[in-house]
């Protein structure tokens, strides 16, 4: 089994309050969580208006799986939002189930 986490960075440069960043943050998080039935969570600091952070965790039973599925994650953000992707971290743990 496969553990996955994807960081996602995106530079919002059109927020200009705390409102407008939730407000897309919100969004993101909810899609996401639809489209992948996977935990997602804002991970960076919101007092940084025009910088949105996300996390996104899931499993896979094989490392193919994992591999799409985050390269989709990170495709998926670039289409759902109007701002600027800055970086996508992967992070894999693998577990054993015997």
């Amino acid at each position: 089994m496969f553990v996955t986490v994807v960081q996602i960075r995106i530079h919002l440069p059109w927020v200009h309050s705390h409102k407008e960043h939730r407000s897309e943050a919100k969004s993101l998080i909810r899609r996401l969580r639809n489209r992948y039935n996977a935990a997602v969570c804002e991970t960076g600091d919101p007092e940084r208006r025009q910088m949105l952070e996300l996390g996104v965790a899931y499993w896979s039973p094989d490392r193919a799986g994992a591999d799409r599925t985050a390269q989709s994650v990170g495709d998926e953000v670039s289409r759902l939002t109007e701002g600027e992707v800055l970086a996508v971290t992967i992070a894999r743990m693998v577990e054993s189930c015997e």
